[in-house]
């Protein structure tokens, strides 16, 4: 009995509601609704949809397909045809560069090690000897306004490329140091 009365008031009630929200007037506004919800979404899905697109043709047809500029590259090959492997290179700055660095840093790993020197100052010809006999390097990479390392038996300049910081490379007097 108690289910029977249940399931009534159920009825009557889902009854109730249904009359309330039959009107015209309510269906014709829920229509609306619904319709401008449509049209909305499914323009912010086709804006999304054709900004994706036009991104992806972006990022993978128009970008470069290296990072590092053909320039160093060059620069690297002619430091390799100088520089034995496994020899530890001062590598100094007139300014702080770090991407520069960095680009020498993982160009020349793991047969170079690069020891970067932050302020050319501190390259005088009693720090160089320092730097030298420390780090045991027979060679350095000068970086900026050239020259700016000094007590080289000999130095070549490599060659620029556009947006390029110029770099000298060098060869310290003395064979002992790093044998």
């Amino acid at each position: 009995m108690l289910e029977l009365r249940f399931w009534r008031t159920q009825r009557t009630l889902s009854d109730a509601s249904l009359e309330k929200t039959g009107s015209p007037a309510l269906r014709i506004r829920l229509s609306l609704t619904y319709s401008v919800l449509i049209v909305v979404l499914g323009s912010v899905l086709f804006s999304a949809v054709r900004r994706s697109y036009e991104d992806l043709t972006l990022v993978f047809v128009h970008a470069p397909r290296r990072i590092v500029p053909e320039g160093h590259i060059a620069q690297v090959k002619l430091f390799r045809s100088w520089v034995p492997r496994g020899s530890s290179v001062l590598y100094v700055m007139t300014q702080p560069e770090h991407w520069q660095l960095g680009l020498w840093q993982r160009s020349l790993y793991p047969d170079y090690v690069v020891i970067p020197v932050y302020d050319a100052r501190e390259v005088t010809a009693a720090s160089v000897e320092a730097l030298r006999l420390r780090h045991q390097a027979r060679f350095a990479l000068s970086a900026g306004n050239l020259p700016t390392v000094t007590g080289f038996a000999w130095h070549i300049r490599l060659p620029d490329y556009p947006s390029g910081i110029p770099i000298l490379l060098g060869r310290f007097e003395g064979n002992d140091v790093g044998r």
